[in-house]
């Protein structure tokens, strides 16, 4: 197998370049502003690419206002992980993070995710909370991400949701980055990982908030599909 945590000595990022936030939007025009906005005002310089395939273009307009964003759009629909394959091959950095546009990270999040690479190397993933505080958006949150709970205490996974999942570029790579075809995307990805010797941790100190706009019958919809 080939090991894709080798390559060089680990470091805290300091250059927008070293680092690529990958984001795919599809009809996200109720948050992809604020996501936008939250990742942009992380202590931490990135390259953000948001790769949107919305058949109206209006996601991708608002993302095109926000400063310092770069926004490709696709002929047609393209299911998430297809688009952040997309992403990766227009972005520069060396390290990967991928993501969604309806995550708020917490102030810190983003340098919580590199010191934990830096320390440990592999892949690290985001804990993650709801952005809501009713009980509807609460149980959707914890039907989706229990195993990865803000306040959890920091162990390795199996495998991380790619709303929050850091990874180096020579990982993706390794993997042949995500199966396109399945909504499964990032378990296949993170077994993957896991078989090519990059080890996948918890981050706690690292908190994404996850803005649930959905519905009891659209998450129902949606496990049975996964």
């Amino acid at each position: 197998h080939v090991s894709a945590s080798r390559a060089q000595p680990r470091r805290l990022i300091v250059s927008p370049m070293e680092l690529s936030i990958v984001i795919p939007a599809y009809r996200s025009e109720q948050t992809i502003v604020r996501c936008l906005e939250a990742f942009r005002a992380q202590d931490v310089p990135a390259e953000i690419v948001v790769v949107d395939s919305s058949p109206d273009g209006r996601s991708a307009q608002l993302a095109s206002a926000v400063p310092g964003v770069d926004v490709l759009t696709a002929a047609e629909r393209l299911l998430p992980h297809a688009a952040r394959n997309v992403g990766v091959r227009a972005s520069h950095g060396e390290l990967l993070l991928f993501t969604d546009p309806d995550i708020y990270p917490e102030p810190g999040a983003l340098r919580a995710l590199l010191a934990a690479w830096d320390v440990s190397g592999g892949a690290i993933a985001a804990a993650l909370t709801a952005h809501g505080r009713g009980y509807v958006e609460r149980g959707m949150h914890l039907a989706k991400f229990d195993l990865w709970l803000a306040g959890s205490a920091p162990r390795p996974v199996e495998i991380a949701p790619t709303c929050g999942l850091l990874c180096t570029r020579a990982a993706w790579e390794a993997v042949g980055g995500f199966r396109e075809d399945i909504m499964l995307g990032d378990t296949v990805f993170g077994w993957a990982l896991r078989e090519a010797g990059v080890p996948v941790h918890l981050e706690p100190g690292a908190v994404f908030r996850h803005d649930h706009a959905g519905t009891w019958r659209g998450l129902l919809a949606e496990r049975y599909a996964r």
